[in-house]
């Protein structure tokens, strides 16, 4: 199972709901009610961050003032629906088992610094943060070959440094980015993959 926050859109893709249809079924779930199987049947608390039969934990991020998810039914994965809004995540597992280092905003910032929007970019200057913005998804897409040797030698190396606290693998805290072996970076680059298919950024088809 993946240790990623789901966006809600990326956990109806999952399920093979709609977004009208997941929310109908959360809403069934908390309410409870003789027309729910047991053992749902009892009214399920999905936003205490406590345990519940169904070890799935529901949350918002966001500008509480918007909301992202009131008329997106048809809504496709994309980076749109993570720039403004209150969106509603899902977190799957035990809360014992959860993965602490992974957070909702550590997610964002992920995803920020890999499509070269996060601020602390700047430093490196525009060209560097713009040819980012520009290459990202064809290095996630593999769509390529050139863009994506490009972003795996001059970005990727950055990024695995510097959230190297989230990896399933060991990165090497180094000065030199070239010590980081390729076959590591590939393994960082699959985790990125997965995070931008859960946070509904793109489709799960990027994952085949």
């Amino acid at each position: 199972s993946s240790k990623w926050i789901y966006h809600e859109g990326a956990l109806a893709t999952k399920l093979g709901l709609s977004l009208d249809q997941l929310h109908s079924f959360m809403q069934t779930i908390v309410r409870g009610g003789s027309n729910v199987p047991p053992p749902y049947n009892i009214a399920i608390d999905l936003d205490s961050g406590g345990d519940n039969i169904l070890n799935l934990h529901r949350m918002k991020h966001g500008d509480r003032s918007t909301s992202n998810s009131d008329d997106n039914s048809d809504e496709e994965p994309s980076l749109t629906h993570l720039a403004t809004g209150l969106s509603t995540y899902y977190q799957i597992g035990r809360k014992d088992t959860i993965d602490k280092r992974i957070n909702i905003k550590t997610q964002l910032d992920l995803i920020k610094m890999v499509t070269g929007t996060h601020p602390l970019l700047d430093k490196f200057g525009d060209e560097y943060k713009s040819r980012r913005q520009q290459i990202w998804k064809e290095w996630i897409e593999g769509s390529n070959n050139i863009t994506s040797a490009l972003y795996t030698s001059d970005h990727l190396p950055y990024i695995a440094l510097h959230f190297r606290r989230l990896w399933d693998v060991t990165v090497p805290l180094t000065e030199n980015v070239k010590e980081i072996p390729t076959a590591m970076l590939e393994l960082v680059k699959k985790e990125i993959v997965d995070l931008f298919v859960k946070m509904f950024v793109i489709p799960p088809s990027a994952l085949d």
